[in-house]
């Protein structure tokens, strides 16, 4: 017997937050569109102070509605901008450093740093 999943889970992006929008109020928010299944907002690792954007999970069809519906509107004095993320793609190139960063085949790595060991 086959079994098929007919609900996928969508992450999706929420960006220009205020800094005071905390993971209840977006809940709160999407949860008018179906179950949330998490809510991750992200925060400075250093400050702990928001970064100004979320993912929220939810079902499929239900990730498709918020974002109809929430994409370009009024929440908390800010305009939301809603979207189906998108995966992170990996870092290139390199910085500086003592001795040149690593660059890629678009553009070379960093000129590398001063030492004043040499």
């Amino acid at each position: 017997m086959f079994y098929f999943i007919t609900d996928y889970i969508m992450t999706i992006y929420v960006g220009n937050l205020n800094y005071k929008v905390g993971e209840q109020d977006l809940n709160e928010l999407f949860s008018a569109y179906g179950e949330v299944q998490s809510v991750s907002l992200i925060s400075d690792k250093f400050t702990g102070r928001s970064k100004g954007f979320a993912f929220v999970e939810m079902d499929d069809a239900d990730g498709n509605q918020a974002i109809e519906q929430l994409h370009d509107t009024e929440f908390m004095d800010r305009t939301l901008v809603v979207n189906e993320a998108r995966p992170r793609e990996p870092r290139q190139g390199g910085g500086g450093g003592n001795r040149g960063g690593g660059g890629d085949r678009r553009r070379g790595g960093g000129g590398g740093g001063y030492n004043d060991r040499y």
